[in-house]
């Protein structure tokens, strides 16, 4: 298994592309307020339908780049994992051969990309939504500072503040709900990952049927949630044959996307 620093590093170039996207998304923001001169209800919709438009086209131009950036991210650390995993069970001849044999790359990115590619559509969303919250306090701040400097304080503060991958709500401890917005960077980086993990664990299972082994066992994770600690750092059998052993896919949870193995 890979470490969790060559695991992570597979999303450093996808990472970059979104920062990109956000950059450009937010410039088209700012040039939208910059040109209001006027924050009546007219004004300020036709403006948002514009830029709206104009984030759509930058996220589709940015598809290109960020899709190239992420595939090579996770098929590179893939081929990485299955020739080190190869040669761990059979050795260097093993390894050797898996290398030969390559990565699909289009197959082992596909749900890293589809993750990334809705965030990038939830950007498009988040360019409008932060466009309105920048109207919003430039029609406080207008009165006490006058028209541009009011704009120029909102353009700056949605700057500082950027965009959001997605958000969620979660529960508080006393009582009731907030909404957490996940920066671009951060979501980005955890679709990559995650997806990476799954493709990962797939392939360590592969190797273990190809080299006839059926016992695995789970690394541990430093401050891992305690959903994910009860099941590492434990030896499985893949088959569920084994009666010294639990069976892997039902003590790891296999395919829960929040508690199980990869999620």
């Amino acid at each position: 298994m890979l470490s969790d620093e060559d695991i992570d590093r597979s999303a450093d170039e996808g990472e970059e592309e979104a920062r990109k996207l956000e950059a450009a998304l937010l410039a088209a923001a700012g040039a939208s307020l910059l040109a209001l001169r006027g924050l009546d209800a007219r004004s300020v919709n036709m403006g948002a339908v514009g830029l709206l438009a104009k984030a759509n086209s930058i996220v589709t131009l940015a598809g290109g780049p960020i899709g190239k950036a992420v595939s090579r991210g996770v098929a590179g650390a893939l081929l990485l994992h299955a020739i080190t995993e190869a040669e761990r069970i059979a050795g260097p001849a093993a390894a050797a051969r898996r290398a030969e044999e390559g990565i699909d790359v289009a197959a082992v990115a596909a749900a890293a990309l589809a993750d990334v590619r809705a965030i990038q559509r939830n950007m498009a969303e988040s360019c409008k939504d932060a466009y309105y919250r920048a109207v919003a306090q430039a029609r406080r701040d207008v009165a006490t500072m006058g028209h541009d400097r009011a704009m120029a304080r909102a353009v700056a503060d949605m700057a500082r503040e950027g965009l959001a991958a997605y958000a969620y709500r979660r529960r508080r401890k006393g009582g009731g709900t907030t909404t957490v917005r996940v920066p671009v960077d951060v979501g980005v980086r955890r679709a990559i990952v995650s997806s990476g993990l799954q493709a990962m664990m797939a392939e360590e299972l592969e190797a273990a049927a190809r080299y006839g082994r059926d016992l695995v066992e789970v690394n541990v994770t430093v401050n891992a949630r305690p959903s994910h600690a009860a099941w590492q750092g434990q030896v499985y059998s893949i088959s569920g044959n084994n009666p010294r052993y639990p069976k892997f896919s039902d003590a790891c949870r296999v395919g829960d996307p929040v508690n199980g193995i990869g999620g």
